[in-house]
C-alpha cells in the first residue's frame, strides 16, 4: 500500500486498483478520527496482532473490490467529509465506480463472506443503497451508488442523514456475520 498526496493533505493510503474501468465497486475506509474514546486512533489499534486497518485490507484482499482508499490524517470530526474527501481523491485518480464500499475503520472484523454478500448484492441493485442487516439492525459497511449526492446540503447533516434523506431504495442483506453491528468504541468492546 502506498501513501498518496490527495489535494493539500497527504492522507490516502492507497491499495492501487485492479483496474479503473467503469463498474467496479472501490473501497473507501474513513480512519481520521483521533479515538478519543478508544484511547489511540483505531486506525493503528491492534487486535490479535494485528491492527485494525491490516485485519480490514487482509479482508479486502479475498473480495472483487477493484481497488481501496484509506483516508487518515485530515483534520475532520465527520465521517461525510473522510468519505467525500476520499472518493474525490479516486476520481481524480480516475478511478470510474459503479458503486463505493464504505467501510469505517471501527467495524475491524466483518468477514469476507459477508463483504462479497454485499457486492454481488449491489452488483443485482446497482441503483440502490445495500446495508447489512444482523439481528434487524443496520450496520456496516454498507455500498452506495456513485450516483448518491454527497455534496453539501443545509437540510441534512453527516452521511446517515443524507442517506435518509435521499432518493434511492435500500436493499437490506441479512447477514450471519455480528460483526457488522460490532462499532468498536472502547477497547472494552473487543472483549
Amino acid at each position: 500500500m502506498s501513501k498518496k498526496s490527495c489535494g493539500k493533505q497527504a492522507c490516502c493510503e492507497v491499495k492501487e486498483p485492479i483496474s479503473t474501468d467503469f463498474g467496479q465497486i472501490f473501497a473507501i475506509i474513513p480512519a481520521a478520527g483521533k479515538g478519543s474514546r478508544f484511547g489511540e486512533p483505531k486506525v493503528d489499534a491492534v487486535y490479535n496482532d494485528k491492527t485494525f486497518i491490516k485485519h480490514i485490507l487482509d479482508t479486502l484482499s479475498h473480495t472483487p473490490v477493484g481497488g481501496v482508499r484509506v483516508i487518515r490524517d485530515i483534520e475532520t470530526t465527520d465521517m461525510l467529509e473522510s468519505v467525500k474527501h476520499g472518493i474525490n481523491c479516486a476520481r481524480k485518480d480516475g478511478w470510474l465506480a459503479l458503486g463505493w464500499l464504505i467501510w469505517p475503520v471501527d467495524h475491524p472484523l466483518v468477514k469476507a463472506e459477508t463483504i462479497q454478500l454485499l457486492i454481488e448484492s449491489f452488483w443485482q441493485y446497482p441503483d440502490r443503497i445495500v446495508n447489512p442487516v444482523y439481528n434487524e439492525k443496520k450496520g456496516h459497511p454498507i455500498i452506495i451508488p456513485d450516483t448518491l449526492d454527497l455534496s453539501d446540503n443545509h437540510t441534512v447533516q453527516g452521511l446517515r442523514s443524507i442517506i435518509a434523506h435521499a432518493d434511492f431504495e435500500r436493499y437490506e442483506v441479512i447477514v450471519s456475520d455480528p460483526n457488522v453491528i460490532r462499532n468498536v468504541n472502547y477497547s472494552e468492546d473487543l472483549l
